[in-house]
């Protein structure tokens, strides 16, 4: 029995250091979730956010890369046309890839796009000779369309949610 009377007198609380107690717990379980909810709502905004732009800024190429399947069109055309839409919208969404891990990829192949169209852009108009364009070897002009929209299609799919 000694030691019954130990443990209770260890225990023994009074009603108010119980109401403390409780009221303790409350307030900690009350922060917890404020901070966890505002963690998570910031989270969830942060990714509408990034899904909203990269929405905006795939949508700015969708034209191009539905004329490129046209055999009619032309990549110089399509360039001339098209490049302003494509140059805004990457200036638009590079803030929002700042910062992830696929932000270099990113820049790297919009470089690859950029410089690419030029070139073509200035082969076709300018009747560059073939020597500033090596990769024209075996190609006919028509297929500079599949180049270019193989180089936006890896363009869209690196910062792809």
């Amino acid at each position: 029995m000694p030691d019954q009377e130990s443990a209770q007198g260890f225990i023994r609380i009074t009603y108010y250091q119980g109401l403390l107690i409780a009221g303790g717990f409350t307030l900690l379980g009350g922060l917890i979730g404020a901070w966890l909810n505002h963690y998570f709502a910031n989270r969830r905004n942060k990714t509408e956010r990034y899904n909203t732009a990269y929405d905006k800024f795939a949508e700015a190429f969708m034209p191009a890369l539905h004329r490129f399947d046209e055999p009619e069109e032309r990549a110089d055309d399509i360039i001339r046309e098209e490049f302003p839409r494509h140059k805004d919208a990457f200036f638009s969404f590079e803030h929002i890839i700042r910062g992830t891990k696929s932000e270099i990829r990113f820049k790297d192949k919009w470089k690859e796009y950029d410089a690419k169209q030029q070139r073509i852009y200035k082969y076709v108009w300018s009747g560059a000779p073939s020597s500033d364009f090596p990769e024209h070897d075996g190609y006919r002009v028509k297929d500079f369309n599949q180049i270019l929209k193989k180089l936006i299609e890896e363009l869209l799919e690196i910062p792809k949610p």
